[in-house]
């Protein structure tokens, strides 16, 4: 199912986006709310399936997309225990290899087929006790079609087709509950509450930065993301220092020179022309776009007389369909693409 084409972001790039400095024409974003059937405003991830369903977590219900109306889920206390949603505050959504869905919640994993809409829970250790202890980060998944996520005080790896969990305990709690990423040298970063670390899956062993030591360039930085672009450059963003990056070869993050102090979300892109930049949560209005090799940035200003325009609020996630090159963007008023 292919999503239609009056819905995709007018994204067009003039003549002269060969050029490093290439700005994007003006666009258009149409925008969904609970008045056009999102369950809550408030949207926390994105993801797509197979079948070409957008679904959209939320503070309160998961909702499917058709392109042209939503679809909601809610938890219903009256099932019986491993029956449906485990609760209605979704925090993040996570496509397998074999297309199902891992949903992490506040109140444990589950699983869901899109073609069955068969919610399952899937336990790992954290989940087997009677410990609220089961705030899940983000599940993401390796070359090898492994999963990988973050619990209480441990990093665990599992088989989603056969559920053998393997635990490996660290000395963190929740490490991976604001951002979980894996790059494409097997780190597994970890982000949570300002602390910032990653799991070698390869030597599994932790690493973490020493964010508080005096006169650290990541100290009061706000720490909320890690992306890896088509170059390999890890990027880091933050709430007061804008855009840092991580150096592999000295093991270390240093800040990086932006004129932007907030970068909630970063989203790898390229122009027509194959010129790299990342659209970022953040800037002077919500949302803009860096060109890394020029250092400039288009920021997407708000019009209140234009309703296309994008609407003020800081995106929560953005997530690019590979399919229509739309990019879908996810904040605390609504969903907008």
């Amino acid at each position: 199912m292919k999503l239609p084409r009056q819905l995709k972001t007018c994204l067009l790039f003039s003549a002269f986006a060969a050029c490093l400095s290439a700005q994007p024409s003006p666009s258009a974003f149409v925008k969904y709310t609970s008045d056009q059937g999102l369950s809550n405003d408030h949207v926390n991830d994105i993801v797509k399936d197979r079948q070409g369903f957008l679904w959209v977590a939320t503070f309160d219900g998961l909702n499917r997309f058709d392109g042209h109306s939503f679809r909601q889920f809610f938890h219903d206390p009256k099932k019986k225990s491993g029956e449906g949603l485990p609760d209605n505050f979704i925090k993040y959504l996570s496509l397998s290899p074999g297309g199902d869905i891992f949903i992490s919640t506040n109140k444990g994993l589950c699983r869901l087929r899109p073609n069955t809409l068969e919610f399952s829970p899937f336990l790992l250790p954290e989940s087997k006790d009677t410990v609220e202890n089961d705030n899940f980060g983000k599940v993401v998944f390796d070359p090898e079609g492994k999963g990988w996520v973050s619990g209480w005080q441990s990093v665990h790896r599992f088989d989603p087709e056969t559920g053998e969990v393997v635990s490996f305990p660290v000395e963190l709690r929740n490490a991976g509950y604001d951002c979980t990423y894996l790059d494409g040298d097997g780190r597994l970063w970890l982000l949570f509450a300002d602390k910032i670390s990653y799991f070698d899956t390869r030597s599994k062993k932790l690493r973490r930065f020493l964010a508080y030591d005096p006169g650290n360039p990541l100290a009061g930085a706000g720490l909320l993301h890690v992306q890896q672009d088509q170059r390999g450059t890890i990027w880091i963003g933050s709430w007061s220092r804008g855009l840092l990056k991580y150096d592999p070869a000295l093991d270390t993050i240093f800040d990086v020179p932006d004129k932007n102090s907030l970068a909630r979300f970063i989203l790898p892109d390229a122009a027509s022309a194959g010129h790299p930049f990342l659209w970022i949560a953040g800037g002077l209005h919500g949302l803009y776009i860096y060109y890394p090799d020029t250092d400039e940035d288009f920021q997407f200003a708000p019009d209140r007389s234009d309703p296309w325009t994008h609407n003020h609020y800081l995106p929560s996630v953005l997530f690019k369909d590979e399919t229509s090159s739309s990019v879908w963007i996810g904040t605390e008023v609504g969903l907008e693409h």
